[in-house]
């Protein structure tokens, strides 16, 4: 017998005697009570027999529960391991009633509490939510509570006001795995769900910003906020999402365990008990007013009431009916003001009400659909399958919870027309709590629909086209990260997709070459932001086998939020390996033949140079062979040897500044002077058959251009020229200031027009001349009309590049057998600036003195060295290898003021050495010599700007002079 039999009892025993206190004089009625206070004891007697005979005849029982780690006020765990709990207080009295024992289970969420039930680990698990699916593979007890689900926000969060504003790609919501919010937002559709393991997981998210919204029983939730202290950071939006109803879990075979605790819950929930335990965990006032309390106040006004109701009913019924006017009035005009569609039934599914967009989509009047079957009016189909759809006002009575439609649902009119509808069914409750009806609220959403159903259908087609490509596919949801490939594209790295899922943005980046990554998102972010219409860009990817290879990837957003920020983005990547491998040996191809055609000018140049060297041996060696033979050198034949040297030095020097390969190095100097240096080279390498004439301006501006640059661009034209006159000719080489404006005509092959000052260089040659066919390529690389094995078609192609590199321009006049006139225009620079030239010291001489460290790995050279520099004033101290010169700097005692060392030598170069010496002397100054090229000495690491270099050979008053100048530096 339950607790409530006696409290019915107890109010029967008050009612008998205040009967007695009454002194009521009916005998028959005493009689009554007199029976009913029989029957009483007799109730009571029967229960303690029952409970008694329970006890002794059967052992006392342990049951297995499981609960969840921290789901307060339902459950919670403390320091000892002990949980505790609204729900613990509950099932425990039910223990102590039924006197069993249990033993608790402690688990991490609901799933994993109700697998333990599934595999029969446990016996049941109090306080489950209860819903259609789950009722489906459990039996549930009588509820113990009903627990609002609610969405809860960040407090300043102001995008969201109810929850149908979550269906919205941007915002992401929180839920519980496997709960009962899960499952509803899963039905609904729409909804960009993230599961979390438990309430802390959920409220972090929320918290920093990983999700927008969280949805979680209301009451566990305020309760945890409440204890973290940050109330003032969360806020409910919209009414619930459902009511969910919590009961006992059990397995579907224990159904006496059921009907146990069925009887149980139904009378502890009626009990002051249950008000006491609600109150200590949810915080709900404790009521005053009691069973009894009621019943004696009860007693003491029924007569007054008695007396007053036939009074007030008559009034009463009046005033009810016409507040009833008044609010199905109210309700009406609410309902027609509504923007959705509204169908209410009742628990038969017989409709009760419409509104005036209800009417206009079904075709139905009011009049009309007034006490039809739900399903004659509201005639729902699946637009794919064309199958009936569920009748919603049956599902929503069965789970008595909200219920959405089902995705791709079509509404056919009482016309015939269609309409796409979204939206829900939810149950009419009275102020019992007793499902009297539902409500249907639905809206139009076709043109919606369409338009999904449309992009989705394009971007299969989008996406069947691109599989059936041979490139790699991708489509980015920029906001999540998450990247979906083809698997052409990781065959193009040498992997099958899975091994590389799931593909993030993550995944990309530590594909992405490093030096590439920033370029890549330079150019997305200018894409993102309207600059670009599309991405495109060459990037390096890794391959599996380790490799680096070529892709061209390009992309473009395809959907944005309202405020414009960019939400999908598709787009391909191409293997272009092969294509870069070919452009890099293409580039290398070019680079030798550009070396072979200097070659091959040297090859020309080398006849006139070995005629000319030939003539200043000879000079030498016949004063020497005089000398030898007279046994003294007269001042004549010194001062013929030496010219002759010096001479020889000047060809030596112009033969390898043309030969040599190196970066260019701009300096502001006078062109006049640097052709003027030049043109007995150019004299040989074009033969005496043809004629130089030489017209230089004077005042001429400066430039800034390399001079080998310079030597280069004039070779290339003179060796063009000579090619073009047949016999005899003349070449003329002229400069002069030129000044452009905007509307004056300084034109280049490109025809873009350009203002400013410029120095002109013009070479004319009265050639065979071009036709305007070979004017339009004439710059092109390989493009030739010379005979094949003549001509490698890069030598103006090398002069175009050059002036292009300077910032200049170049304007070329020609007609057939009327010659050729190249000019060439270069910025002029500030002549302010020093003008410089190479590896030239000063001659100005020096007083100079000091201690000088000799490093010169030649014999000769050194001795011959230490001589002119001992001459020159200097304390010499001559090494002849790096390692001998950082002995004795070691072994020295006192200053070593100036460092003259070659720069190539066997073991360590002159370059290293410097660096270790300054270590010991920081303000050593270093004069560094050779007789190598400048490609050698960048070879060998020491071409930098703002060290001292002199070039060999030298003169004495050359050298004296290169450390004069460091002294005065």
């Amino acid at each position: 017998m339950s607790c409530s039999i006696l409290l019915d009892c107890e109010f029967i025993l008050v009612l008998v005697f205040f009967v007695n206190f009454m002194r009521v004089e009916d005998k028959y009625l005493m009689k009554v009570f007199n029976l009913i206070l029989f029957i009483y004891f007799l109730s009571v007697f029967s229960v303690f027999a029952e409970n008694t005979a329970q006890v002794v005849e059967s052992e006392i029982k342990t049951y297995r529960v499981a609960v969840i780690k921290d789901f307060p006020p339902l459950y919670m765990v403390g320091i000892s391991g002990k949980p505790y709990g609204f729900a613990i207080d509950i099932l425990e009295s039910i223990a102590r009633k039924k006197k069993f024992n249990i033993e608790y289970v402690i688990t991490e969420n609901w799933g994993s509490a109700a697998e333990l039930v599934r595999n029969s680990e446990v016996d049941f698990v109090p306080g489950y939510g209860i819903t259609a699916s789950r009722q489906k593979e459990f039996l549930f007890s009588a509820e113990i509570e009903n627990m609002p689900v609610s969405c809860f926000v960040k407090k300043k969060e102001t995008r969201i006001l109810k929850i149908d504003d979550l269906k919205n790609p941007s915002f992401k919501t929180a839920v519980i795995q496997n709960s009962a919010a899960y499952t509803e937002l899963t039905e609904r559709g729409g909804f960009f769900i993230r599961q979390k393991n438990n309430i802390d997981d959920g409220l972090n998210a929320l918290l920093a910003g990983e999700v927008d919204a969280f949805i979680f029983p209301e009451p566990v939730l305020l309760k945890k906020v409440q204890d973290m202290g940050i109330e003032d950071l969360i806020a409910i939006v919209d009414s619930p999402l459902i009511y969910l109803k919590r009961g006992y879990l059990f397995r579907k075979t224990d159904t006496k365990l059921l009907e146990m605790f069925n009887a149980e819950i139904s009378n502890i929930v009626k009990s002051q008990e249950y008000s006491q335990i609600y109150h200590k965990w949810y915080g709900t006032p404790e009521h005053f007013w009691t069973i009894k309390k009621v019943a004696f106040l009860m007693l003491a006004v029924f007569s007054v009431l008695s007396i007053l109701f036939i009074l007030w009913k008559n009034y009463s019924v009046g005033v009810i009916n016409e507040k009833l006017l008044r609010s199905e009035e109210n309700l009406r005009i609410t309902l027609d003001s509504i923007g959705d569609a509204v169908i209410s039934t009742d628990t038969a599914g017989f409709i009760t009400r419409m509104n005036p967009i209800a009417e206009k989509l079904t075709g139905w009047s009011l009049a009309d659909a007034v006490g039809k079957p739900l399903s004659e009016v509201f005639r729902i189909v699946n637009s794919t399958t064309r199958q009936v759809a569920p009748n919603p006002v049956e599902h929503v009575l069965s789970s008595g919870e909200i219920v959405g439609l089902a995705n791709h649902t079509a509404l056919i009119s009482k016309s015939g027309a269609e309409f796409q509808i979204a939206d829900s069914g939810a149950p009419i409750k009275n102020a019992s709590g007793e499902v009297v009806g539902v409500v249907m609220v639905f809206r139009d959403v076709t043109e919606e629909y369409n338009a999904v159903t449309a992009f989705k259908a394009e971007r299969e087609r989008f996406i069947n086209v691109l599989k059936g490509t041979n490139v790699g596919t991708w489509e980015w949801n920029i906001q999540t990260g998450e990247i979906l490939f083809n698997d052409r594209w990781a065959e193009m790295l040498g992997y099958k997709l899975e091994e590389l899922l799931p593909t993030t943005i993550v995944t990309v980046d530590h594909l992405l070459y490093p030096d590439d990554a920033k370029a890549v998102n330079a150019l997305i972010e200018k894409h993102f932001q309207g600059e670009l219409n599309s991405f495109e860009c060459e990037v390096r990817m890794k391959h599996k086998n380790g490799t680096w290879i070529w892709v061209l990837s390009k992309g473009c957003v395809i959907s944005r939020a309202p405020d414009g920020k960019p939400l999908t983005m598709y787009g391909t990547q191409q293997n272009i390996n092969e294509r870069k491998l070919a452009e890099k040996e293409k580039e290398k191809l070019q680079e030798q033949l550009l070396q072979s055609q200097k070659m091959e000018s040297i090859g020309r140049l080398a006849g006139g140079v070995a005629h000319d060297f030939n003539n200043m041996l000879s000079i030498i060696l016949g004063h020497v062979d005089l000398a030898m033979i007279e046994k003294e050198f007269s001042q004549n034949s010194i001062e013929q040897i030496r010219s002759a040297a010096l001479r020889s030095a000047d060809l030596t020097k112009q033969l390898l500044t043309f030969a040599r390969k190196q970066a260019i190095q701009p300096k502001v100097l006078n062109l006049n002077s640097v052709i003027s240096n030049m043109l007995d080279m150019l004299r040989k390498l074009i033969g005496e058959n043809i004629k130089i004439e030489w017209n230089p301006t004077e005042d001429l501006g400066s430039v800034k251009i390399d001079s080998t640059q310079v030597e280069q661009i004039l070779a290339n034209l003179c060796i063009n020229s000579r090619d073009a006159i047949t016999r005899n000719g003349n070449i003329i080489i002229r400069t002069a200031n030129a000044d452009f404006d905007t509307s004056s005509g300084g034109k280049n092959t490109s025809n873009s027009l350009h203002s400013g000052m410029y120095v002109m260089l013009s070479l004319s040659d009265n050639g065979c001349g071009m036709d305007k066919e070979t004017l339009s390529h004439l710059f092109e690389p390989f493009f030739t009309t010379k005979e094949l094995g003549k001509g490698t078609g890069l030598g103006l192609s090398t002069v175009y590049g050059a002036v292009e590199q300077n910032g200049g321009f170049i304007n070329v006049y020609s007609e057939p057998d009327l010659g050729t006139t190249f000019k060439l225009y270069f910025p002029r620079h500030d002549i302010s600036e020093s003008i410089t030239s190479e590896n030239i010291p000063s001659e100005k001489t020096s007083s100079v003195s000091g201690t000088l460290l000799l490093v010169e790995d030649e014999l000769v050279l050194a001795q011959m060295a230490e001589k002119m520099l001992k001459i020159g004033g200097y304390n010499v101290i001559t090494t002849t290898s790096a390692e001998e010169a950082l002995q004795v700097i070691q072994e020295h005692k006192g200053k070593i003021d100036i460092m003259l060392t070659d720069v190539v030598m066997p073991g360590m170069n002159g370059y290293e050495l410097y660096l270790q010496v300054k270590e010991l002397y920081p303000d050593i100054q270093c004069l560094f010599m050779s007789g190598h090229t400048s490609d050698v000495l960048s070879r060998q690491g020491i071409v930098e700007e703002g060290l001292n270099f002199i070039q060999k050979p030298f003169s004495m008053k050359g050298l004296i002079a290169a450390l004069g100048n460091l002294h005065a530096g």
